[in-house]
Protein backbone atom coordinates (compact mmCIF):
# COMPACT_ATOMS: atom_id res chain seq x y z
CA UNK A 1 0.00 0.00 0.00
CA UNK A 2 1.32 3.00 -1.30
CA UNK A 3 0.01 6.77 0.09
CA UNK A 4 -0.21 9.47 -2.71
CA UNK A 5 2.33 12.33 -2.58
CA UNK A 6 -0.83 14.63 -2.09
CA UNK A 7 -2.37 12.91 1.07
CA UNK A 8 1.59 13.72 3.00
CA UNK A 9 1.75 17.29 1.66
CA UNK A 10 -1.98 17.77 3.18
CA UNK A 11 -0.37 17.42 6.03
CA UNK A 12 2.18 19.68 5.66
CA UNK A 13 -0.73 21.94 5.18
CA UNK A 14 -1.10 21.68 1.12
CA UNK A 15 -0.42 24.23 -1.60
CA UNK A 16 -1.17 26.97 0.84
CA UNK A 17 2.16 26.62 2.84
CA UNK A 18 3.92 24.67 0.45
CA UNK A 19 3.69 27.31 -1.93
CA UNK A 20 3.04 24.41 -4.92
CA UNK A 21 0.44 22.03 -5.82
CA UNK A 22 1.88 18.57 -5.04
CA UNK A 23 0.51 16.23 -7.27
CA UNK A 24 3.25 13.28 -7.27
CA UNK A 25 6.30 12.26 -5.82
CA UNK A 26 8.50 14.39 -7.95
CA UNK A 27 6.57 17.44 -7.27
CA UNK A 28 6.94 16.75 -3.45
CA UNK A 29 10.68 15.79 -3.90
CA UNK A 30 11.27 19.11 -4.84
CA UNK A 31 8.98 21.01 -2.25
CA UNK A 32 11.37 18.71 0.36
CA UNK A 33 14.72 19.23 -1.35
CA UNK A 34 13.87 23.42 -0.84
CA UNK A 35 13.32 22.66 2.67
CA UNK A 36 10.21 22.79 4.11
CA UNK A 37 8.62 26.43 5.33
CA UNK A 38 8.00 26.57 9.50
CA UNK A 39 4.55 26.38 8.83
CA UNK A 40 5.23 23.24 7.32
CA UNK A 41 6.85 21.58 10.47
CA UNK A 42 4.11 23.12 12.47
CA UNK A 43 1.14 22.04 10.47
CA UNK A 44 2.83 18.37 10.68
CA UNK A 45 2.99 18.51 14.04
CA UNK A 46 -0.65 19.61 14.52
CA UNK A 47 -2.06 17.11 12.60
CA UNK A 48 -0.25 14.22 14.49
CA UNK A 49 -1.71 15.65 17.97
CA UNK A 50 -4.38 13.71 17.76
CA UNK A 51 -4.34 11.71 20.83
CA UNK A 52 -7.30 13.12 22.54
CA UNK A 53 -8.12 13.39 26.53
CA UNK A 54 -11.36 11.82 27.24
CA UNK A 55 -13.71 13.49 29.79
CA UNK A 56 -14.10 10.14 31.15
CA UNK A 57 -10.55 9.01 31.82
CA UNK A 58 -8.17 9.83 34.76
CA UNK A 59 -5.86 13.10 34.34
CA UNK A 60 -3.13 11.98 32.24
CA UNK A 61 -4.48 9.00 30.59
CA UNK A 62 -5.56 9.02 26.56
CA UNK A 63 -7.84 7.33 24.60
CA UNK A 64 -6.03 4.66 22.14
CA UNK A 65 -6.60 1.22 20.89
CA UNK A 66 -6.49 -2.17 21.78
CA UNK A 67 -6.86 -0.98 25.88
CA UNK A 68 -3.17 0.37 25.72
CA UNK A 69 -2.60 3.47 27.88
CA UNK A 70 -0.58 6.57 26.75
CA UNK A 71 0.31 8.82 30.35
CA UNK A 72 0.90 12.57 29.30
CA UNK A 73 4.97 11.76 29.47
CA UNK A 74 5.19 9.64 26.57
CA UNK A 75 6.61 10.17 23.14
CA UNK A 76 3.24 10.02 21.70
CA UNK A 77 2.21 13.34 23.44
CA UNK A 78 5.98 14.91 23.26
CA UNK A 79 6.90 14.32 19.82
CA UNK A 80 4.64 16.44 17.86
CA UNK A 81 6.24 19.46 20.32
CA UNK A 82 9.57 19.20 19.89
CA UNK A 83 10.50 18.10 23.28
CA UNK A 84 11.76 15.10 22.12
CA UNK A 85 13.15 12.99 18.42
CA UNK A 86 15.88 16.23 18.67
CA UNK A 87 13.85 19.07 18.31
CA UNK A 88 12.55 17.93 14.85
CA UNK A 89 9.25 19.39 15.30
CA UNK A 90 10.62 22.61 16.49
CA UNK A 91 9.20 25.52 14.64
CA UNK A 92 11.43 26.49 12.42
CA UNK A 93 11.91 26.41 8.59
CA UNK A 94 13.89 22.99 7.95
CA UNK A 95 16.95 21.98 5.90
CA UNK A 96 16.68 19.97 3.25
CA UNK A 97 17.81 17.04 6.03
CA UNK A 98 15.42 17.99 8.40
CA UNK A 99 12.67 18.12 5.65
CA UNK A 100 13.27 14.48 4.54
CA UNK A 101 13.40 13.48 7.85
CA UNK A 102 9.94 14.94 8.42
CA UNK A 103 8.70 13.74 5.21
CA UNK A 104 9.13 10.13 6.55
CA UNK A 105 7.31 10.80 9.53
CA UNK A 106 4.41 12.32 7.29
CA UNK A 107 4.70 9.20 5.17
CA UNK A 108 4.62 6.59 7.58
CA UNK A 109 1.98 8.62 9.62
CA UNK A 110 -0.28 8.98 7.04
CA UNK A 111 0.08 5.07 5.69
CA UNK A 112 -0.51 4.00 9.84
CA UNK A 113 -3.82 6.10 9.75
CA UNK A 114 -4.52 4.81 5.83
CA UNK A 115 -4.45 1.36 7.55
CA UNK A 116 -6.46 1.62 10.79
CA UNK A 117 -8.67 4.41 9.29
CA UNK A 118 -7.74 5.85 13.29
CA UNK A 119 -5.74 9.06 14.06
CA UNK A 120 -5.21 7.63 17.81
CA UNK A 121 -4.99 4.20 16.69
CA UNK A 122 -2.28 5.18 14.37
CA UNK A 123 -0.41 7.44 16.78
CA UNK A 124 -0.86 4.44 19.03
CA UNK A 125 0.82 2.36 16.74
CA UNK A 126 3.40 4.77 15.62
CA UNK A 127 5.01 4.99 19.59
CA UNK A 128 4.40 1.76 20.75
CA UNK A 129 7.86 -0.23 20.97
CA UNK A 130 7.64 -3.28 17.83
CA UNK A 131 9.32 -6.78 18.47
CA UNK A 132 10.30 -6.33 14.31
CA UNK A 133 12.18 -3.33 15.41
CA UNK A 134 14.41 -4.06 17.83
CA UNK A 135 11.99 -2.64 20.77
CA UNK A 136 12.10 0.80 19.06
CA UNK A 137 8.90 2.51 18.54
CA UNK A 138 8.11 3.25 14.27
CA UNK A 139 8.12 6.92 15.05
CA UNK A 140 11.66 6.82 15.81
CA UNK A 141 12.96 5.10 12.77
CA UNK A 142 12.96 7.75 10.73
CA UNK A 143 16.11 8.54 10.91
CA UNK A 144 17.05 6.19 7.91
CA UNK A 145 14.93 5.43 4.54
CA UNK A 146 15.71 1.72 4.90
CA UNK A 147 14.44 1.96 9.10
CA UNK A 148 11.14 3.47 7.43
CA UNK A 149 10.85 0.80 4.78
CA UNK A 150 10.77 -1.51 7.61
CA UNK A 151 8.03 0.16 9.66
CA UNK A 152 6.13 0.76 5.43
CA UNK A 153 6.35 -3.27 5.69
CA UNK A 154 5.29 -3.36 9.04
CA UNK A 155 2.13 -1.78 8.30
CA UNK A 156 1.69 -3.36 5.10
CA UNK A 157 1.57 -6.77 6.45
CA UNK A 158 -1.16 -5.25 9.04
CA UNK A 159 -3.43 -3.79 6.01
CA UNK A 160 -3.53 -7.06 4.08
CA UNK A 161 -3.80 -8.91 6.99
CA UNK A 162 -0.56 -10.98 7.37
CA UNK A 163 1.77 -11.14 10.66
CA UNK A 164 3.28 -7.85 11.51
Amino acid sequence: MNVPAKDIAKLFGGEKVLGRKVRDYADLDAVIEAGLPAEAVQALSQSMVSVTRMPSRPKGVYRVPVGTRIGAHDAAVDAPTGRSMGGLFKGTAASAERSRKLERVARIYALAERVFNDKDFANAFLHKPHSRLNGRAPIACVETELATKQVEQILNSIAYGLPA
